[in-house]
């Protein structure tokens, strides 16, 4: 993902406090942060300062504005998705992605924003899955449900370290219950994705795969080589 300024948890909660808001989808909870330090609001203004999002009479700067204007749109989301350490909110036409990157678990994160083809670029290069090769099978089928004697082997296999995990927030109060989360991993060449509610194990083409991403970004998918799309409009 692309260099910016790392931020913590207070830092953003202040930013969102200067929008009248409280609660930040994918951050740890405000009020649990204040019962373990109460002045985490208020150390976090120095820091912010000193980035220059905040001027010394603690006005948001021009570049400050600009990185609330985003938090806004993230925290105005509709629905969220979240892909492994990235937790995506939409505009409101759905055309602009913004991106709350957790590049330290609950403690710091990156604020982005993305057009989707850029996204898509990004999640090509980062995950390993993404980039995969379809078979000539992959054409024939979507998933296909993986019997009880193969869902004990894999099991009893070790959690691969290149796991992909796929989850969509719809907006409830809170929007804490996820209404769909996917677990994808490779094994013995063969793509096993996990219907984590449900418990319930698939084999899975590819182009199913790729449509499940695409589709949580809505995106229109067809069934192409993703690296060939993605090139093609490079």
């Amino acid at each position: 993902m692309s260099q910016t300024d790392t931020f913590t948890v207070g830092e953003l909660y202040l930013l969102a406090e200067s929008l009248g808001v409280n609660i930040v989808f994918g951050l740890p909870d405000k009020a649990t942060q204040q019962l373990v330090n109460p002045d985490f609001l208020e150390e976090a203004t120095a820091p912010l300062t000193k980035k220059g999002i905040i001027s010394e009479d603690l006005h948001l700067t021009k570049g400050g504005f600009l990185i609330a204007k985003a938090l806004k749109s993230y925290i105005y989301s509709e629905e969220y998705v979240r892909i492994n350490n990235l937790m995506v909110g939409f505009s409101s036409d759905k055309v602009q992605l913004f991106v709350l990157v957790e590049v330290k678990e609950g403690e710091l994160y990156k604020l982005l924003v993305f057009d989707k083809l850029s996204f898509l670029r990004e999640l090509y290069t980062d995950f390993p899955l993404i980039q995969r090769e379809p078979k000539a099978i992959d054409q024939d089928y979507t998933k296909k449900k993986l019997r009880n004697a193969q869902k004990r082997v894999l099991k009893h296999e070790k959690i691969p370290s290149q796991l992909f995990n796929l989850e969509i927030f719809k907006l409830t109060d809170p929007p804490r219950e996820t209404s769909d989360q996917w677990l994808f991993f490779e094994h013995d060449q063969s793509l096993i994705g996990i219907e984590v509610s449900e418990n319930t194990y698939y084999e899975f083409s590819q182009y199913y795969f790729m449509k499940q991403v695409f589709d949580a970004l809505h995106l229109p998918y067809t069934a192409k080589d993703i690296s060939r799309e993605i090139s093609r409009e490079g």
